[in-house]
């Protein structure tokens, strides 16, 4: 053949040459394609795995992810986003849903079920819903967002070992469904970065952890939106932690509420347990919180409400009941 050009043919009869050029035609086509992802912050912001591996939404306009996929990452997004269909679990490593530094314009509506999250020592920690970037319409519950290991959702994240990522949220978390944290891990969970908005969680809705509801890590800067519950929150170490016993960095504000007829419970912590720099807007109980379990191993297990922040600021009023099955029903300490 002309200029010597290998004539070998394959089973499907192609030359080794048209094979090559199909392997470059074809690198080159996914090359361009990642490049349009970065280039609309997807793939420099989405810091987790292979965008090729996920559903990338990204683009104007209001998305739906109708179809049963493994993962899902949003790069950026001006329009809401529904979700009528299965997403996960793509194991360790990744999150099922991400939300990158893009972030969601609108609202992101579950209406399905999210599964994963996953937390791998010294090398990862991923919720079902990870949030890295703002949803500034918030983040609406009605379906089910599941860990069986790690955090449902989670803002911040780890990657890389130990490269901590925080997240940020000016929308409200409003969950009418289940929100359900795996056996090491928290139904919501704020690990770095900031929150605005408010965690809602109506009358139908459960949120619960192995280890507690509602996490707010010391780590987190500032949670500024509070937190209201109509409905039922539990974990096994506490209902909802702020912050660590003894450490002073975490500023929250807008108080918590727990509305008549609500719970908020755990197994062998505080119901609630508020630490910090800094707690401020007040403390109200229309319902019930308690401890169920029969062992409080830790310094303030077995109190009902526990105030440990540096500061406390607002009333403290209570209508219901507030049960210290081991220790008070309010304990303030002298941190």
């Amino acid at each position: 053949m002309a200029n010597g050009a290998n004539t070998n043919v394959g089973s499907k009869g192609q030359s080794s040459m048209q094979v090559q050029l199909r392997r470059r035609l074809s690198l080159l086509s996914r090359v361009s394609s990642l490049a349009i992802i970065a280039a609309a912050g997807g793939v420099a912001s989405v810091q987790q795995a292979d965008a090729a591996s996920c559903l990338i939404l990204s683009g104007v306009g209001n998305q739906t992810v109708s179809s049963d996929v493994l993962c899902v990452q949003s790069a950026t997004v001006t329009g809401n986003v529904t979700v009528n269909a299965h997403v996960g679990d793509p194991g360790a490593g990744q999150a099922s849903f991400f939300v990158g530094k893009g972030g969601i314009s609108g609202e992101l509506l579950n209406n399905s079920l999210i599964v994963g999250g996953h937390t791998v020592p010294g090398s990862s920690t991923y919720g079902a819903l990870t949030i890295e970037g703002d949803v500034l319409g918030g983040i609406r519950n009605e379906g089910q967002i599941t860990s069986a290991t790690g955090n449902a959702v989670q803002i911040g994240f780890i990657n890389s070992g130990s490269i901590t990522n925080a997240g940020t949220l000016t929308g409200n978390i409003t969950n009418n469904a289940g929100i359900a944290g795996g056996l090491s891990g928290n139904g919501v969970a704020a690990l770095y970065g900031t929150m605005s908005g408010t965690l809602n969680n109506y009358s139908h809705g459960v949120i619960t952890g192995g280890n507690d509801g509602v996490y707010i890590a010391d780590s987190f800067t500032n949670w500024s939106g509070g937190i209201y519950n109509a409905g039922s929150i539990h974990g096994d170490a506490g209902g909802i932690q702020i912050g660590q016993p003894g450490s002073h960095n975490v500023i929250f504000s807008g108080g918590i509420t727990n509305d008549y007829g609500a719970a908020i419970s755990s197994v062998k912590g505080p119901g609630v347990f508020a630490g910090g720099a800094s707690y401020d807007g007040g403390f109200t109980n229309n319902g019930l919180i308690t401890e169920t379990g029969s062992s409080f191993p830790g310094s303030h297990d077995g109190a009902g409400v526990v105030f440990d922040a540096t500061t406390v600021g607002g009333d403290i009023t209570n209508n219901g009941t507030i049960d210290g099955v081991y220790r008070d029903g309010v304990l303030i300490t002298k941190s």
